[in-house]
């Protein structure tokens, strides 16, 4: 069965937020790859679009909508932190009723997950991405391609690695429906 997801990793409303709208019919045991899921569309977009993408579809049929979820792990959170937040539930509001209710993947877990260690940063998450779409140890070159021979991972930078790394862990079962109870 093809599954079709909208990730997303929320920022402030000035940075925008990236996200990856995908069909896999990957599974917790079939995990995402290259083989079975296509990257449909991603980018970096102010939050308001965002607001408009999650419920119109191109084909009609509503996606399953994940968000990256933050935590404070202990630290000091500042304004941005805050307005994170506040998109993220704002954005949750939006998705339609006949649509699956969102999903959210803590941002330390999805890492985790993707990046197979405990405490990845953006570069191991980028760099597990690209493995699972075009082989271990890709270069950011042979998985982007060019304008004129895209490759699997064209347009992605920055906060869409992210995403996806958010989507393939809801894909593969590392999810929360409500945030704010403990695992």
């Amino acid at each position: 069965m093809t599954r079709r997801i909208l990730a997303l990793d929320i920022g402030t409303g000035a940075a925008g937020s990236g996200f990856v709208d995908f069909e896999t019919s990957a599974t917790k045991e079939d995990p995402v790859c290259a083989g079975n899921t296509r990257i449909l569309e991603c980018g970096i977009v102010p939050n308001e679009e965002i607001k408009w993408r999650i419920p119109l579809w191109k084909d009609g049929v509503p996606a399953e909508v994940v968000f990256e979820m933050i935590s404070s792990q202990g630290n000091r959170q500042g304004r941005d932190i805050h307005r994170t937040l506040l998109w993220i539930g704002l954005l949750s509001a939006v998705v339609p009723s006949n649509a699956p209710p969102p999903c959210y993947v803590l941002a330390r877990t999805a890492a985790a997950h993707v990046a197979e260690m405990g405490r990845a940063g953006d570069k191991q998450v980028a760099q597990a991405v690209r493995d699972r779409f075009c082989g271990v140890g890709a270069t950011p070159s042979q998985a982007k391609g060019k304008k004129g021979s895209p490759g699997p991972l064209y347009g992605f930078k920055g906060h869409i690695y992210r995403a996806a790394a958010t989507g393939i862990a809801y894909v593969e079962g590392c999810r929360q429906e409500h945030p704010w109870e403990p695992r």
